[in-house]
């Protein structure tokens, strides 16, 4: 059986792939994979996974970290009541392999325990309402927040029930028409997280770029750095002071997660690197040498973020082809719906402009298609009665009536999401090189700094103590792993998700890295 989750709070590479090997040694768990950039974990595995459990595993390695079961999770809340309701696929662009020929009804939901529930089979995922009010919802840090969200408001007497979808950053609500409903829900959003908004879900959706720099999530390094800079103003112990508060403020969590680390028995990484380094500058009375490395780190860390949320901007962006809704037609109505509820054979009608929402076949009507979002072919294709189409292409001058052929998690549109989603996953060799040869090179720069400090003491006479411990933490900083491990996996997804923005989907890194051998290439265009 196939498992796929969302990890949040994945801080760096190197602990990417510590939670990957880690999970890789477990007996049930087979060929793990967690991509840093995406935060998607997939693996395989005989037994029934129990969320809990993974989740207790995971933290007990990395413990700031959450997860998404994004194909067997449901919601507790009522889950009983809802359980033998009809299930749908999910909104959220997790669509997923599946061994029986019907649509794959292993349906799932998010947890709102910071995304961890228990595994069952035939239940809903991403619980959806019928006939609700949806709104998009921006700015929720991970599920947990979600969840509170949710529970905060339902508790309102006005709603009579919400689901709130972290993956696809919905809010579904059912609630009398009010036109002052937006502003009484983002009052309560406000109530519970800050910097999350609310908007119409049918407001136009756009893909803000992402920034460098964000100051209140970086106010301590601010901060420090300001106090960093009054330091030079004053001497003694005064100073001293401020140096020691400027170091803690920009460097504090490398420290804290050396600590962790060290609890883990699984330490030698850039954070003990870093944090030994610099303690040996402060040994050393060289303050303004430790704050700046820490500083510099810091700055790495900004601009690593923002190369890796522009990538993932680039690719949402390409998953922009899904339609948000579906109109079938049921004993002589037009009813919409979205496109997961849809079953095979049923009617749907696409009218003039809409994207075709699930793989079928026309039955009445003809029309012109724009396929480029599928085929990049320019000029549109006419189909009539009999004709096969495509989800995800846009109908130009006529209503359609298409008989659907496929479930959407079968469709072509899912197939692609699913393609994008994963595509940095697939790792290339060169990376899986990178991460196997810094679990050697990490300890050997240990062992390299100590026999820097102590070697030179004892085979050359009237050396000073100070000067190698100095040239020891130097060397520590320069060798530090961090670029090593982070700048391969970093450039191959930031490859992926250039070629993204110019629509070009490339699915994995492994494919990425085989363009290095590409001697000829052939192009078509239209009409050859």
């Amino acid at each position: 059986m196939k498992y796929k989750y969302k990890v949040n709070g994945l801080d760096c590479a190197n602990c990417t792939q510590k939670l990957e090997d880690s999970l890789n040694k477990k007996e049930e768990i087979n060929d793990c994979v967690i991509s840093f950039a995406t935060g998607m974990m997939t693996f395989e595995s005989e037994y029934d996974i129990d969320d809990h459990e993974l989740l207790s595993f995971m933290q007990s390695i990395e413990d700031e970290v959450t997860i998404e079961n994004l194909l067997s999770n449901i919601t507790h809340h009522e889950e009983h009541k809802h359980d033998h309701e009809h299930e749908h696929h999910d909104e959220c662009g997790c669509h997923h392999e599946h061994d029986h020929d019907c649509c794959g009804h292993e349906h799932h939901h998010h947890n709102h325990e910071c995304g961890c529930g228990h595994h069952h089979e035939h239940v809903e995922d991403h619980r959806e309402l019928t006939n609700a009010i949806k709104y998009n919802i921006v700015g929720l840090d991970c599920a947990n927040c979600a969840s509170k969200v949710e529970t905060e408001i339902k508790k309102q007497s006005y709603i009579d029930d919400a689901v709130v979808n972290f993956s696809t950053q919905k809010l579904m609500v059912k609630a009398k028409n009010d036109p002052q409903l937006l502003d009484k829900l983002q009052a309560v959003v406000d109530s519970v997280e800050e910097g999350v908004t609310l908007s119409k879900e049918d407001d136009k959706k756009e893909y803000s770029k992402p920034k460098l720099f964000n100051l209140k999530e970086n106010i301590e390094l601010v901060e420090g750095i300001i106090i960093f800079i009054g330091a030079h103003l004053f001497t003694g112990g005064f100073s001293t002071f401020l140096y020691l508060f400027a170091y803690l403020l920009i460097g504090y969590k490398v420290i804290l997660k050396a600590i962790k680390n060290i609890g883990h028995k699984d330490f030698l990484d850039e954070n003990f690197l870093m944090c030994l380094a610099t303690f040996g500058a402060i040994a050393l009375g060289d303050y303004s040498e430790a704050i700046a490395v820490m500083l510099f780190y810091a700055i790495g860390e900004i601009f690593q973020g923002y190369a890796v949320n522009k990538t993932r901007s680039s690719i949402s962006s390409l998953m922009d082809i899904k339609s948000e809704y579906a109109t079938i037609v049921k004993d002589e109505q037009m009813i919409q719906v979205t496109p997961e509820e849809v079953n095979v054979g049923e009617t749907i009608v696409v009218k003039v402009g809409e994207k075709v929402p699930l793989d079928g076949k026309v039955i009445k009507g003809n029309s012109m298609l724009d396929t480029a979002s599928l085929t990049g072919e320019s000029v549109p294709r006419r189909v009539e009665v009999g004709d096969e189409v495509l989800s995800g292409v846009v109908n130009l001058n006529d209503i359609l009536y298409i008989e659907v052929t496929k479930h959407y998690a079968d469709s072509t549109v899912s197939r692609i999401i699913d393609l994008v989603e994963n595509s940095a996953s697939k790792k290339a060799k060169i990376e899986k090189f990178i991460t196997r040869f810094a679990k050697v090179y990490t300890p050997t720069v240990v062992g390299l700094a100590i026999l820097l400090l102590i070697v030179p003491m004892i085979i050359l006479p009237n050396q000073s103590f100070y000067t190698w411990l100095y040239r020891a933490c130097t060397f520590l900083v320069v060798s530090c792993p961090c670029a090593l491990v982070i700048s391969v996996p970093l450039g191959l997804y930031a490859g992926i998700g250039k070629a993204s923005a110019l629509g070009v989907l490339v699915k994995g890194g492994n494919y990425l890295e085989l363009l290095k051998d590409i001697d000829t290439v052939v192009f078509d265009k239209t009409g050859t």
